[in-house]
């Protein structure tokens, strides 16, 4: 008796041994929730040897600390001498060797490839994938690192070889999908190729479907100087990247001084002058040669460049060197036509399969004021009607018309028609699954947002802009508590800043004093 209790208890133990390893096996090999793969926008670490940590840093770039100092020194003369005797090209010599001093080093080779080695450092550290994150909707669970600067077609086979991995260690056969801005770009490279068999959930947000309008300007020279988006721009956009909530005395200055000469109708002479002469000449000689020596060799920055700027970008950087730069031309072209131009047939068929698609928008900032139309709503570097796919938007510092409104009312109820009267998502390609926030500028992806997009994601069924209390369409993001909540129905229009030339003057006084005491 006693000898069969021991070899019943023994056999029940292991039993009970099998069984649990049995449910812990099953539980790394599959867990109940479909692992989520993230993948940030541009301007990730670059370093000169993509296999080491500790070799010079590429990007972002060193900029000295003199170098402000050093550009006066080295093109005041040049400068004046342009603009007395219309000379330029000490000028040219000048910024092009100053520009490509600093942005030059992270450039590509002819064919746009990495073939210094160059890189992200942790561009050959992604596998293996042992552990399971899958319980979790952390963005940073299974973080797509990849070279921003490359094909988004090269890094849409290195996503497909990354969600393979992610699948093998999760025991999922399918992934959701997240992009950011570029990554928006590299997801829909994947899509175009690789189809939608292996996504479960897709997520974009802040993309440039049809562009960003910062940059198609740039690459082609169809630039605008606007006096009043400068100060502006700075003072709130700009004070987020380049300050932070702390502040700069020196920076409130320049804020200050730009307004004071801007009420004095001083930046419309510097508009003239840009508009009449550097402009003409910035793009002629200094664009095309800062270019094929920087950004232009980068086909990731070439995915950025929508239909109305595209084909004079290539003529204005490229035009007497196609043969030299074929490559780049070629990828570039194969994301314009294959995926850019198709965009909405490539988020319809992912639909059409089966994924649930969502797309976050932000609005309520200037666009970079060197461009025309700076202030249609954006969230500083893609128009809001473009990260929507389709919304109508009143300018940034106004609402729509009453006459308008009735329009909408009539058609819908006004059921998409934000409290601020500034966005109508009823034009959208996805209106009852598209969100909008309001000023969250694009680089930003605070906590908050991330836990909006896992509420998104973990919802069931295909969650519509009515399932989420916490998360209707339209939202409010405040800088101070980092917190995004509900649009409020008497949520007022953004208002254009009004300022005097006598007041910005003595404020500027005062700044002046207050640095001169503090020293």
């Amino acid at each position: 008796m006693n000898r069969l209790f021991k070899k019943s208890c023994a056999w029940l133990l292991v039993l009970t041994l099998l069984v649990s390893l049995f449910a812990l096996t099953a539980s790394a090999a599959g867990s109940t929730k479909v692992p989520t793969v993230y993948l940030g926008g541009y301007g990730g670490q670059i370093l000169a040897d993509r296999t080491d940590y500790q070799s010079e840093q590429l990007f972002p770039a060193n900029i000295p600390e003199d170098f402000a100092s050093t550009v006066v020194d080295r093109i005041k003369v040049p400068l004046l001498k342009g603009a007395t005797l219309n000379q330029w090209d000490d000028f040219h010599r000048e910024v092009i060797d100053l520009t490509v001093g600093i942005y030059g080093s992270f450039a590509l080779d002819n064919n746009g490839e990495a073939s210094d080695g160059s890189g992200h450092p942790a561009y050959e550290h992604t596998y293996p994938l042992a552990e399971n994150k899958a319980d979790s909707y952390d963005l940073y669970s299974y973080w797509f690192e990849y070279d921003w600067r490359l094909d988004p077609f090269e890094n849409a086979k290195l996503l497909s070889e990354y969600i393979d991995a992610v699948c093998a260690a999760t025991g999922h056969e399918k992934v959701n999908l997240i992009g950011r801005c570029l990554g928006v770009n590299v997801i829909l490279a994947y899509v175009q190729t690789y189809g939608y068999d292996k996504v479960d959930q897709l997520v974009c947000s802040a993309a440039g479907f049809d562009g960003f309008e910062s940059i198609g300007p740039l690459f082609s020279g169809d630039m605008d100087f606007d006096p009043d988006a400068i100060p502006d721009y700075l003072d709130n956009v700009g004070r987020m990247q380049l300050v932070g909530p702390d502040g700069n005395p020196t920076f409130d200055l320049v804020i200050t001084l730009l307004e004071v000469l801007n009420a004095a109708k001083t930046l419309n002479i510097v508009e003239s002058v840009f508009d009449h002469y550097l402009l003409p000449e910035f793009k002629q000689y200094i664009l095309p040669e800062v270019m094929r020596k920087s950004f232009a060799t980068l086909p990731g920055f070439w995915s950025f460049i929508g239909e109305e700027h595209y084909e004079e970008a290539k003529k204005v950087i490229f035009g007497g060197y196609e043969d030299q730069y074929a490559g780049i031309i070629e990828k570039a072209d194969r994301y314009h036509y294959n995926v850019m131009l198709k965009a909405k047939e490539l988020i319809l068929n992912g639909i059409e399969a089966g994924v649930e698609t969502y797309i976050i928008a932000k609005y309520g900032s200037r666009m970079v004021p060197i461009i025309k139309e700076a202030e249609t709503q954006s969230d500083s570097t893609v128009f809001t009607s473009n990260s929507s796919l389709g919304a109508t938007t009143a300018p940034l510092y106004g609402a729509f018309s009453d006459e308008f409104v009735r329009g909408v009312m009539t058609a819908n109820g006004g059921k998409y028609l934000s409290p601020d009267r500034q966005i109508d998502a009823s034009t959208c390609l996805l209106p009852d699954h598209t969100w909008f926030i309001k000023n969250l500028y694009h680089h930003e992806v605070p906590d908050a947002m991330e836990a909006m997009m896992a509420a998104i994601l973990d919802f069931d069924g295909y969650t519509t802009i009515y399932d989420l209390e916490d998360y209707p369409q339209y939202l409010v993001f405040d800088h101070e508590t980092g917190r995004i909540t509900p649009m409020q129905q008497d949520e007022p229009p953004l208002q254009a800043p009004k300022y005097s030339f006598f007041k910005k003057l003595i404020e500027l006084f005062k700044l002046i004093f207050r640095m001169l005491k503090n020293r």
